[in-house]
């Protein structure tokens, strides 16, 4: 594997991690301070949404170096973003008006950037993207049912981005490995 190549792994793995545990944080902080997790709610699904966009950017462009492609990748993407931040809103708007309560309102955020996220990494980011939007599915989830869900999460998901950073790892150097032989 080239070493800069390497290097924009390991700056996406890291990326898509704290991605993870920010979506963590927000279930839980929806509950104990309700007026800001409106607030961290929206800036968090900027963030995803910048990654993603950055990310599907630069493989758009490594794929195919047509700039009206590249630019209907990004057009597409940020239409999906843009819908998934008015769903956003949406779900705000219930509990303003006592159809949800804030519990139940950071389970469904996060359940909408987990279906997003998986979405947006299926079709145009790639597996990190899609694994991340799973991740986030199964978590909340389990958040649903769990109280105290945080901490082995971490743990097991902390694995997994292990095992799915060494798996991709040995997958792209494994030509190079039977090239010598």
């Amino acid at each position: 594997m080239p070493d800069g190549h390497h290097k924009m792994v390991v700056a996406e793995e890291i990326g898509l991690a704290i991605a993870f545990v920010l979506v963590l944080i927000g279930i839980g902080a929806t509950n104990f301070a309700p007026r800001q997790g409106y607030s961290y709610w929206i800036w968090l699904s900027v963030l995803i949404a910048a990654a993603g966009t950055f990310m599907g950017g630069l493989q758009a462009r490594r794929r195919s170096r047509n700039w009206r492609q590249i630019v209907r990748l990004l057009g597409a993407q940020l239409a999906h973003w843009a819908a998934v931040l008015v769903t956003i809103l949406c779900v705000f708007l219930l509990l303003n008006a006592g159809r949800l309560n804030y519990e139940s309102t950071g389970l469904v955020i996060a359940l909408i950037l987990g279906l997003a996220t998986f979405l947006d990494g299926f079709h145009r980011v790639g597996w990190r993207f899609a694994l991340l939007g799973a991740l986030i599915l199964l978590t909340t989830v389990i958040a649903g049912y769990v109280e105290a869900y945080v901490w082995p999460l971490l743990l097991i998901v902390g694995l997994s981005w292990l095992l799915a950073f060494f798996w991709e790892r040995r997958r792209r150097s494994g030509p190079a490995l039977h090239q010598g032989k």
